[in-house]
């Protein structure tokens, strides 16, 4: 039987042991530099962070011990992903764990971890990954916004006849049904007409007024879901603002396609301006309960766990 114990991590690449034993990690250029450069626990020895090649050195005997290998193999720091190679490790005093010092950015490390080169990477592409979630987060909110301007716009569009066509017939429709002429106004790209109010368009505008909230109600869900951290009222600056922009945007539109009927026109764009900034406020305060009510509807109890940060967000259990 030996008289000496080595202790070993394999995932490391670390050899913390005492003994001169010869093993597959250790090589022999690197086990004679080691063993050239470190003493025998007396105090004397390359400081944290030293390489093992650099000779011998003190160390604070109240803080430290005297280091008992080096790193073999490719390692990287955890805090700025410098190679550790080759760097003394020194049983902690107070657990002795085998542990490292960076001589790039001096952060304490274990030296049995498995920061291999992969490690930085992987760092750098959940990095990425964060940046495109963001990215894809400001993209929908963005298309959302486009969408809640198109249903305004189509609106007035839809309830205003520009083409000589469409004129001539809005005249004869309302000379069917007994009423006068519609008025024809004069804009900078021709002719307009108010349509003559029918049956078919009774449900018209309360539909699109639906789809507009629905939208708002889709942009304040998604927020408060995608973003649980804020504060209740720092939601309302981006779905207030969404709501107003493209309100804005289609009033500019309308004023320059248009002008002549923008008396006409305010009331609708004040009406869906209302229902997105109402259902922006529903989507706020009920987007949250509504998810978890899904949640617990659609997933069984022991996916449920993922999704916890919804229940968290609000002070409450899962």
């Amino acid at each position: 039987m030996e008289d000496t114990t080595m202790t070993r991590s394999h995932a490391s690449g670390v050899d913390v042991s005492g003994s001169g034993r010869d093993s597959a990690g250790l090589g022999e250029a690197a086990r004679g530099s080691c063993a050239g450069s470190l003493p025998a626990a007396t105090g004397a020895g390359p400081e944290f962070g030293d390489s093992c090649e650099a000779g011998a050195g003190s160390i604070d005997q109240a803080s430290a011990v005297a280091p008992t290998a080096c790193i073999e193999l490719d390692r990287f720091c955890e805090e700025c992903s410098y190679n550790l190679r080759t760097l003394a490790v020194t049983p902690d005093p107070r657990t002795g764990i085998p542990i490292v010092r960076c001589t790039e950015c001096g952060r304490f490390q274990p030296a049995n971890t498995t920061q291999t080169a992969l490690r930085p990477w992987v760092a750098r592409v959940t990095s990425v990954t964060l940046f495109g979630w963001m990215f894809l987060l400001i993209a929908i909110f963005f298309w959302l916004g486009m969408a809640q301007g198109a249903i305004n716009y189509a609106t007035l569009e839809e309830l205003t006849f520009s083409s000589t066509r469409g004129i001539e017939r809005n005249t004869r429709r309302a000379a069917a049904i007994g009423l006068p002429p519609p008025q024809t106004y004069q804009t900078e790209y021709g002719q307009m007409q108010v349509r003559v109010y029918t049956e078919d368009y009774k449900y018209y505008v309360p539909a699109m007024m639906s789809g507009a909230f629905a939208i708002a109600l889709v942009s304040g869900i998604l927020i408060v879901v995608a973003i649980p951290h804020w504060a209740r009222f720092a939601y309302f600056l981006p779905v207030f603002g969404l709501a107003i922009a493209s309100g804005t945007i289609v009033a500019i539109a309308w004023y320059y396609e248009a002008n002549p009927l923008m008396d006409w026109a305010t009331p609708y764009m004040l009406g869906h301006l209302g229902v997105k900034l109402l259902g922006g406020t529903v989507g706020i305060f009920y987007g949250r309960p509504m998810m978890r009510l899904m949640v617990r509807a659609m997933l069984p109890p022991s996916v449920r766990p993922r999704l916890a940060y919804l229940w968290l967000a609000d002070g409450k259990t899962l």
